[in-house]
């Protein structure tokens, strides 16, 4: 009896703790009514139409929260309004307009420095202090590489910022300075809402903006932050992005003409709820899922007629169930799982009761497709339709894919069928493994070789296409396969020529002769493997391309400037083209390991800086051009090699972009372009 009678007072005991602990009121902390002010007009507290206008009432209320009411009428932006905590921010529907001012952009003539906290411009005229710019150059020119800061001060023609440059910028790399910015911005705040009102970013007379760093309405650094019933339209942007965020919740917002993504949360940004939204007509995607975007809610949206996918996903981002949405007419597929790999993929998400249709709209595309790795995928009573026969599949999943969990799904007819993996790997004729035994420094070289469709079925010579993989990458690995994928889609669909493709193992991707013979990649390559390809298959002479990536790029471009009578063409994506100093300063281990820590071996046997230069004739003769370069994580290093070219007069095709260091956002970037170069180089003489 004592045992139970001690077992209830414990109880009773954790029950009591276990109760909500009350908050007395008004006895430490006193109790503070938040207070609301009207803008806009002579009958409100704050009478101007203009960005100032409305920072001065959210600025006179930050310390208590509250209301910004903004009555019907136009607000000239000519900064950023700019957000704080527990502040709500609302309009009165359409009638109430915030309308970005007239762009200004201008020249620095001075390198603009990390840490700086000025800029010398070639005309200050149009800027005002106050603005909020953006700093760039060719080589930093995107996301995390942009510099933002307000304007605190002008004289003559120096500019005066609050915070000092991120990066080191060049004034002879086409250096820029623009007021492109946000409309509004909600910054290192919480608990604050944006609701009832039109952003017009008047894009006609604006500047491109960052769309890490700006936006329509741009989240950063921010929790518990809602945009409702928001329209966004033709910013030069993107139209809402949030970045390093927690629990945004962007519902019925209308985002339409945007010169980017509609809308774009990333760089960690769980727990979102982007629901019952109409995003549509934006240059890019309908809605951008970046990096590390998990555990959130997809719900009740349209995303149509958009320039690219009207979803894509993909790195970390896990654990999102995208529910009752309808998603038709974008040009290209209208959910895209990009390629990652498998650590990194977008796992453990479901697609449920979403309709999926008439995507494809540009020619090619597919409703769902799946390029990534990702797990437990869920597709369940999805409804894929295609009245207009523009997808060419209804879920297409690539050779880097995994097949997701599919449930009571319902297809329309599509040309390649409901569910189509690339046949690829799946026909023995096409696809080869071979070993072959070499004359130097290995006993033997694997390689993977792909046939184009018509080689079985004709006695035609084809031209052959080499392509090196980067460090780290194996020769039939996943970025190898991707690659094989994409040109086997050109061979089957489009005008682009056949060729063969040629996919060598060069073990640690450095693709030259170590110093002591072992192994021997260029010599295998030149000695063993090409010689192996001319005579066992039908090869058009002398009609080679190499292409690389990564650290295949660097050998890639090697090859072809110490080889010109080898390759008509080089391809090189996004490749290091690391000098000796870089090549120590990335892989110290590496470079000593292969050189014996000789700079002369290096640029002797491993770089195509001084070959270029002594090929320079040969490299002349050829289809001009013949070097095909895109950059993206290496930018630097290419500017660097791009001068040696534009010195020695050789032509080449130059590309850019803001895609890290990835693949297939680099493909997707650069695939017509490319295309076109190869059809080129390899097409008639």
């Amino acid at each position: 009896m004592k045992k139970l009678v001690l077992l209830a007072a414990v109880s009773f005991t954790f029950s009591l703790c276990a109760q909500e602990v009350k908050k007395a009121d008004a006895l430490v902390s006193p109790r503070i009514a938040g207070q609301t002010i009207t803008v806009g007009g002579t009958d409100a507290d704050i009478a101007g139409y203009h960005n100032r206008s409305i920072q001065f009432a959210i600025d006179a209320i930050q310390k208590t929260g509250g209301k910004v009411v903004l009555n019907p009428g136009t607000y000239e932006i000519k900064a950023p309004v700019r957000m704080k905590s527990n502040i709500t921010l609302a309009g009165a529907g359409e009638t109430t307009v915030l309308k970005r001012d007239r762009g200004v952009q201008t020249k620095y003539i001075i390198d603009a420095d990390y840490g700086e906290l000025k800029l010398t411009v070639e005309n200050a005229d149009g800027f005002e202090i106050g603005m909020k710019i953006q700093v760039t150059d060719n080589a930093n020119n995107g996301c995390w590489n942009v510099s933002t800061a307000y304007i605190t001060d002008i004289e003559d023609n120096v500019i005066y910022i609050d915070k000092g440059l991120i990066r080191d910028y060049r004034s002879d790399l086409d250096g820029l300075v623009s007021n492109a910015s946000s409309v509004i911005d909600v910054m290192d705040a919480e608990n604050a809402t944006v609701s009832n009102l039109v952003i017009d970013g008047n894009r006609a007379e604006n500047y491109f903006a960052d769309g890490c760093n700006s936006a329509g309405v741009l989240i950063q650094r921010s929790k518990h932050i809602m945009v409702d019933h928001v329209t966004v339209k033709d910013f030069n942007g993107e139209g809402i992005s949030w970045q390093i965020t927690e629990h945004v919740t962007i519902s019925n917002c209308e985002v339409s003409g945007s010169g980017n993504t509609g809308l774009h949360p990333g760089t960690g940004s769980p727990f979102s709820v982007i629901e019952h939204n109409n995003v549509h007509h934006n240059d890019r995607d309908g809605l951008f899922i970046c990096w590390r975007v998990y555990q959130g809610r997809v719900t009740g949206n349209e995303f149509h007629h958009n320039g690219r996918f009207g979803i894509c996903t993909g790195h970390k981002d896990t654990d999102v169930v995208f529910e009752n949405n309808h998603i038709h007419h974008n040009r290209s597929d209208g959910v895209n799982l990009r390629p990652e790999r498998e650590s990194n993929a977008p796992h453990r998400n479901t697609f449920v009761r979403n309709i999926i249709g008439n995507n494809g709209t540009a020619g090619g595309g597919f409703g769902f497709s799946i390029q990534s790795p990702a797990r437990e995928l869920v597709l369940k009573e999805n409804i894929f339709r295609n009245s207009s026969k523009t997808q060419k599949a209804a879920i297409y999943i690539y050779r880097t894919g995994l097949k997701p969990t599919l449930v009571n799904n319902r297809f329309d007819p599509h040309e390649l069928g409901d569910v189509v993996f690339d046949s690829l790997y799946q026909r023995s004729d096409l696809l080869q493994h071979r070993v072959i035994p070499t004359k130097e420094g290995r006993d033997s070289m694997a390689f993977c070789l792909m046939l184009p469709p018509s080689y079985p079925n004709d006695r035609a010579a084809y031209p052959v296409i080499y392509y090196l993989h980067g460090l780290g990458d194996e020769y039939d690995g996943t970025l190898s396969q991707y690659l094989a994928d994409f040109f086997m889609k050109q061979f089957r669909d489009s005008n682009f020529p056949e060729a063969i493709m040629v996919f060598p193992d060069g073990e640690d991707g450095t693709w030259v002769d170590h110093h002591d013979g072992d192994p021997s990649l260029e010599s295998d390559v030149t000695g063993a493997l090409i010689p192996y390809i001319e005579k066992a298959y039908r090869t058009e002479p002398s009609n080679r391309l190499i292409m690389g990536w990564s650290a295949g790029g660097h050998g890639a471009l090697y090859f072809f400037t110490k080889y010109p009578g080898l390759f008509k063409g080089v391809v090189s994506l996004d490749g290091s083209i690391v000098t000796w100093e870089e090549f120590l300063h990335f892989e110290k281990e590496r470079a000593n390991q292969i050189t014996n820590a000789d700079s002369v071996y290096f640029y002797e046997h491993c770089s195509p800086y001084p070959w270029v230069a002594r090929n320079r004739q040969p490299l002349l003769q050829k289809t001009k051009p013949s070097i095909f370069l895109a950059a993206s994580f290496f930018i630097p290093t290419h500017q660097r090699f791009l001068s040696v070219l534009q010195d020695l007069d050789i032509p080449y095709s130059y590309h850019e972009m803001d895609c890290g260091h990835e693949l297939g956002c680099v493909m997707s970037e650069v695939s017509d372009e490319l295309l076109m170069f190869i059809s080129r180089v390899l097409g008639p003489s």
